[in-house]
């Protein structure tokens, strides 16, 4: 009995060595062939060991999934049927397949940050320079509209800066607090605002942008919104019960989040997207593995949309190659409150600065707040 304990407790060990193995090979074999890819377009990081190791990672690997088949065939003689050996081969496969996309499925989760940060994917970041403030003060573009810079700090202590333009000139003016695309520097929409009447606009850049300070992130965007919201409202030349919030391209997420989260009167979103998973799945081939829940930074406007009761306004270009209009209608089918969209012929992603239609739209619309 002792004897045969033994062997069973050592047929268990094997077994479970055996399956490690197995999933540890097939996980780095996939992982340094995958890195070793992306390597030739893009910046890894610290994940560069892997590709500079990659022949080692991988004939170190295919030595354990070599293991573990070796493993299987051993603890399989013990069963004398073809079909016992079968099963127990095809179960102890499954299990190591289930496994390592388990363990791929947390490599992305830990490791996506470094590599989303090193190539400014998401937010592309623009940074300025400080005499930027004083040209803008100082300018005549503005015509009659006054620029105020703004600088607010954010719980972590770290320094947010934009400008409010004032386009009213009663004792307290409606407000729309605007969160700009990738790439962009918000003093760009400063001139295009001046169009708006009775309106005055809050453009803060995100962390990295401009002159603000830290790195962005989905959720110290969606908190620094917040903050932002939480200054307007305590101004005394604010009216806080008639803000609007206005999101271009990335900044759409923001502004719908906001509005989920804040008493807003209302959305305007441009060019927006439904969420951000679908486009980075594609852009790194990752659409075998669940992104909507391992990806740290969905903007999943689409899944709040049903809770927001307040009338939103879509602005879409039928020539927008940046976010198809199908993209930008299913986050609109889902709106909970009601919507007005506006589809602009022949203009493209950037038809917020490119065409004087978008923004009689948004007059219009604010018109019947």
């Amino acid at each position: 009995m002792r004897s045969l304990f033994i062997q069973s407790r050592f047929r268990l060990f094997v077994l479970a060595v055996s399956l490690l193995f197995g999933m540890a090979g097939i996980s780095c074999l996939v992982a340094a062939h995958t890195l070793t890819l992306w390597s030739k377009q893009i910046k890894l990081g610290y994940l560069d060991a892997v590709v500079k190791h990659s022949l080692e990672i991988q004939s170190i690997s295919i030595l354990l999934v070599t293991l573990f088949l070796i493993g299987v065939i051993v603890l399989s003689a013990r069963y004398q049927a073809l079909k016992g050996k079968l099963l127990f081969a095809s179960g102890s496969t499954l299990i190591v397949l289930l496994g390592s996309y388990a363990a791929l499925c947390l490599y992305i989760y830990w490791n996506q940050d470094e590599i989303i940060n090193k190539n400014n994917i998401i937010f592309q970041s623009q940074k300025a320079e400080s005499i930027l403030s004083e040209a803008i003060q100082q300018s005549k573009l503005y015509g009659n509209s006054r620029i105020e810079e703004i600088n607010l700090v954010a719980p972590d202590h770290t320094q947010l800066s934009g400008w409010l333009i004032k386009n009213e000139v009663q004792e307290k003016s409606p407000l729309i607090i605007y969160f700009g695309g990738a790439a962009e520097e918000v003093s760009d929409i400063l001139l295009p605002a001046t169009k708006l009447k009775g309106w005055s606009v809050a453009a803060i850049n995100y962390r990295g942008f401009g002159l603000s300070e830290g790195t962005p992130t989905q959720e110290n965007v969606f908190n620094d919104a917040a903050l932002i919201y939480d200054y307007f409202i305590q101004r005394q030349d604010i009216d806080r019960e008639r803000i609007v919030s206005m999101g271009y391209s990335l900044g759409t997420g923001a502004a719908v989040h906001l509005s989920n989260h804040r008493a807003t009167e209302g959305t305007v979103l441009v060019a927006p997207f439904h969420n951000r998973t679908d486009k980075i799945s594609h852009l790194f081939h990752l659409s075998y593995f669940p992104m909507s829940v391992i990806f740290k930074q969905p903007f999943n406007s689409i899944s709040v949309a049903p809770k927001i009761r307040t009338p939103l306004l879509c602005l879409i270009g039928d020539e927008d190659k940046n976010t198809p209009n199908e993209i930008s209608m299913r986050l609109v089918d889902k709106w909970g409150g009601k919507t007005y969209t506006k589809t602009i012929a022949g203009a493209d992603h950037f038809l917020l600065f490119t065409r004087d239609e978008a923004w009689t739209e948004i007059n219009a619309f604010l018109a019947d707040l």
